[in-house]
C-alpha cells in the first residue's frame, strides 16, 4: 500500500527544499513514530508559503474556484497521487485539494473518497503549525488520524431493524439482545421522546420512530403504550448493561416515562472526560478518535437537510 503525507504549503520558516520548519518536523516525526506511520512521500499541496488561505481562491472566497497557480498545483498533485492508496492531509488546503471539502472539523479523522484521484482515500487532520506551535492538546488527534491512515477504510454491512409492530420488538429481544445494549433517544421542544434506538453491536440496531416531522404519533395509543412497556421490560433486567453518550440526558427522559434501568450503566462521555477532561465531548469527536469507521453523516446517501435533526424516516 502506498501512502502520502500532504501539507498545505511550505512553512514560512521551512529550510530550503523542505515543507515544514525544523520544529514542526521534530514534532511531526515524533507523532509519526507514535503512530508507526511511514508515508512514502511528503509533499505540499501548494508550492510556496501562503499567509492567508483565501488568497488561493478567486475573489478571496474559500471553497470557490482556485486561482490559476493553485489550480495547476492541484492538478499536479492529483497526477502524482494516481497510484496511491491513502493520503494523510495536514491542513485545510491540502484536504480541499484532494476532497473539495473545506470544513476540517467535520471531516477530520475520517476516510474520504477523493473525487479527483480514483481509488484514493483521504484522511484529513490539522496543519503542522497548529499542533506544533499553537494547540499542543491536538497532538493526540493527529496521532489518531495517522493511525487511521495506515489502512484503507472498508465498509461493513449493517442491519437496522424497523419494527412493524410491538411483536417485532420482542422478537428483536430474543434474537439479538444479550447482556449489553447501547441506547439513544431523540426529543422535541415539548420534551417528548420522538424516537429511540437500541444497538446490540456495531452492525445491529433497532430503530423506533414514534412521531413524524409534524409531531404526530405514528402508532396507535395502545401500540405506543406497549412500546413503553417493552422498554420497561428491558429496564427491569438487572443483568442488562445500558450504554449511553451523556447518560444523564437520556435517563432523565426515560425516567419521565417511568423507565429506570436496573442493570449497570456506562457513559462514553464520562469515560472520555475522565481520560481527557479538556477535550470536546461530542459523540462525533469521540468517534473520529476511537473507532475505525466513518461518521454516519458520511455514510448517508442524502443530505442532513433532507431529514429532521436526527435523520428520522418520514
Amino acid at each position: 500500500m502506498k501512502t502520502a503525507l500532504i501539507v498545505d504549503w511550505p512553512s514560512v520558516d521551512a529550510p530550503a527544499n523542505s515543507t515544514v520548519s525544523e520544529w514542526e518536523w521534530q514534532v511531526t516525526s515524533e507523532l509519526m513514530k507514535l503512530a508507526d506511520f511511514k508515508p512514502d512521500i511528503i509533499r505540499p499541496a501548494y508550492p510556496s508559503y501562503t499567509a492567508k488561505w483565501a488568497n488561493l481562491f478567486e475573489g478571496g472566497k474559500v471553497g470557490g474556484d482556485l486561482v490559476p497557480a493553485a489550480k495547476a498545483a492541484r492538478a499536479k498533485l492529483a497526477a502524482e497521487l494516481q497510484d496511491y492508496d491513502i493520503a494523510l492531509t495536514l491542513g485545510q488546503h491540502a484536504m480541499f485539494c484532494l476532497t473539495g471539502e473545506t470544513k476540517i472539523d467535520t471531516y477530520r479523522g475520517t476516510h474520504v473518497d477523493s473525487p479527483l484521484v480514483p481509488g484514493l482515500q483521504v484522511v484529513p487532520t490539522y496543519a503542522p503549525h497548529l499542533y506544533a506551535r499553537l494547540a499542543w492538546n491536538e497532538r493526540p488527534v493527529v496521532v489518531s488520524a495517522m493511525r487511521k491512515a495506515k489502512s484503507r477504510f472498508v465498509d461493513k454491512p449493517r442491519t437496522i431493524y424497523l419494527p412493524d409492530n410491538v411483536a417485532d420488538m420482542y422478537a428483536f429481544t430474543t434474537q439479538h439482545i444479550g447482556n449489553e445494549i447501547v441506547f439513544d433517544v431523540e426529543t422535541n421542544k415539548s420534551c417528548r421522546i420522538t424516537e429511540f434506538s437500541v444497538a446490540t453491536s456495531s452492525s445491529c440496531c433497532l430503530y423506533v420512530q414514534l412521531e413524524d416531522h409534524a409531531f404526530r404519533s405514528i402508532w396507535s395509543e395502545k401500540d405506543e403504550l406497549d412500546i413503553w412497556l417493552w422498554l420497561r421490560f428491558l429496564a427491569a433486567r438487572r443483568d442488562l448493561a445500558w450504554g449511553f453518550h451523556n447518560a444523564t440526558y437520556d435517563l432523565t427522559y426515560l425516567d419521565a416515562y417511568g423507565i429506570r434501568p436496573r442493570g449497570p450503566i456506562f457513559d462514553t462521555m464520562l469515560r472520555h472526560h475522565a481520560w481527557q477532561p479538556e477535550w470536546e465531548k461530542s459523540l462525533g469527536f469521540l468517534a473520529s478518535l476511537h473507532i475505525p469507521t466513518r461518521a454516519w453523516k458520511h455514510l448517508r446517501t442524502k443530505a442532513k437537510k433532507d431529514f429532521n435533526k436526527s435523520g428520522a424516516i418520514d
